[in-house]
């Protein structure tokens, strides 16, 4: 049974050749969809004897588009496969290899589910969360099944019957996007431009996705476990370094939206704060006063709403 990495990629430079190295020690194949990068994340794939590389034409954000054509080419590889679905700023824990999880996945039935939990590292890189949905991130390949068709938030690999999916609890993925704030809120501010565009959600839905990072409660902070991350570091490898960009590409994304719909369209998204000295704010002092209460209230309400909430699969 080989295993099979699935990455989508764009302008990752910055930690993909840390995330390719790890991928190597467990992956039979990797295979990266490069989505128009314009840094140097081609020259970084093309190093590694176990990447097939990917170009992924569209202009326009698609995950399905993208998921399917790595999911299309990793079934072009013979015999029998598990996918591993994963960002560039995500990794297995160091651990996984000597999980008994990892024997037990490649001996189950085509057609089944891998859910794992998704560790957000925090900052300071010595302490987690997890949300309350386990992430689908494993597909024991049965050649036929397909991701839905959604462009955004949507699954990484097919699910066809969630009685057949199994829960990993050995096996973690470890999300760094939280680990450097700066990109991770230029990624927030396209992401909530992007919805209002596509119309996908109302402005106060919006800020509920966006914002539940600021909401954690501290009794749901748990310490990363050293055996997660020893592992690499054994290797050479330091998954928690990494470098930080002058400027991201989602800001530039942004930008351009407001050169095509005006900034009045984003009026009621909480990105206006001085990040944009070129662009009037649309925002009124009433707006703003919002908001601000907004950000001292909302944690509550999440937190309470997280605490009647039971883990599940999504």
């Amino acid at each position: 049974m080989k295993i099979v990495c699935l990455a989508p990629i764009k302008n990752e430079a910055w930690i993909l050749d840390n995330f390719l190295k790890a991928a190597s020690i467990w992956a039979d194949y990797i295979i990266v969809a490069d989505q128009n990068s314009t840094d140097k994340s081609k020259q970084i794939a093309l190093k590694y004897k176990k990447v097939i590389y990917l170009k992924n034409t569209q202009n326009t954000f698609n995950e399905s588009y993208r998921q399917t054509l790595l999911i299309n080419a990793a079934r072009k590889i013979p015999g029998s496969k598990v996918l591993i679905a994963l960002d560039a700023d995500e990794f297995l824990s160091a651990n996984s290899l000597k999980s008994t999880e990892w024997k037990k996945i490649k001996k189950l039935k085509p057609g089944t589910s891998l859910y794992c939990h998704l560790c957000n590292v925090k900052p300071s890189q010595k302490i987690y969360w997890e949300p309350i949905k386990l992430l689908p991130c494993g597909f024991v390949d049965d050649n036929k099944s397909e991701v839905k068709d959604l462009a955004i938030h949507n699954a990484r690999i097919p699910i066809v019957n969630k009685s057949r999916a199994i829960v990993l609890n050995d096996l973690q993925i470890l999300h760094l996007q939280f680990v450097n704030n700066e990109r991770m809120e230029s990624k927030g501010r396209w992401y909530m431009c992007y919805e209002m565009i596509e119309n996908l959600k109302p402005w106060w839905k919006i800020y509920v996705q966006y914002h539940r990072m600021h909401a954690v409660n501290k009794k749901r902070l748990k310490t990363l476990p050293d055996e997660w991350i020893n592992g690499y570091k054994k290797r050479g490898i330091d998954i928690l370094k990494f470098k930080k960009a002058k400027e991201y590409w989602w800001d530039k994304e942004v930008m351009n939206y407001f050169d095509i719909y005006g900034v009045n369209k984003f009026k009621m998204l909480d990105i206006w704060y001085g990040k944009w000295n070129k662009y009037n704010d649309p925002q009124s002092c009433f707006i703003k006063f919002f908001f601000k209460i907004t950000k001292f209230i909302y944690p509550y309400i999440y937190r309470t709403y997280i605490s009647l909430s039971k883990r599940r699969i999504s």
